[in-house]
């Protein structure tokens, strides 16, 4: 069974290097981890490249327009080929 983790970004450069690192460290590590960055207008597109862009275990997504969480989530979804799905997401 394949297990997935998407984790969705908009303007949370810090967050996100923070929320893949720590789905790498898992005990039980997934099979794919995919990072959707939803056109945000900071640097987290670049932050996220630094980190992760040679990271074969890591997927980017950068949107070339802003949707929204739920159209970030359904991006990555729809690119995961994960039997179970686990959704990253910070708490506020």
């Amino acid at each position: 069974m394949k297990t997935t983790c998407i984790i969705g970004n908009y303007k949370q450069g810090s967050f996100v290097v923070e929320a893949v690192t720590n789905a790498l460290n898992q005990t039980i590590k997934f099979d794919e981890i995919i990072v959707v960055d939803d056109w945000s207008p900071d640097d987290s597109p670049q932050i996220i490249k630094e980190h992760f862009a040679d990271d074969d275990r890591v997927t980017l997504i950068f949107k070339e327009q802003n949707e929204g969480q739920i159209a970030a989530f359904n991006t990555a979804f729809l690119a995961s080929s994960g039997d179970i799905i686990f959704f990253s997401r910070r708490r506020w």
